[in-house]
């Protein structure tokens, strides 16, 4: 599958797991002395199966894994955080 095609389903979900998640990341962050940029948000989201551990969106999940494959992990993580905005 194109990237383009699927980031409307990939936005909806990252956007609602960065919802229940973000605060977390940012407030370790903060306490690390760190911050956190786009990509690293991105990341978070997409990391440790959090679309469906946290987003609830199986179908989500299962369609970035099948990018990942598809494409390569660096490909896509780039290209969703070039085209979602969480912070």
């Amino acid at each position: 599958m194109e990237l383009k095609t699927a980031l409307p389903i990939l936005q909806s979900a990252i956007h609602k797991t960065w919802s229940q998640i973000g605060f977390d990341v940012l407030e370790c962050a903060e306490t690390c002395g760190e911050s956190v940029d786009n990509w690293t948000a991105v990341e978070a989201c997409l990391d440790a199966d959090r679309l469906v551990l946290n987003g609830g969106d199986r179908v989500a999940q299962d369609l970035y894994r099948a990018l990942i494959q598809e494409h390569g992990y660096d490909k896509v993580i780039d290209y969703l955080a070039k085209n979602i905005s969480l912070n």
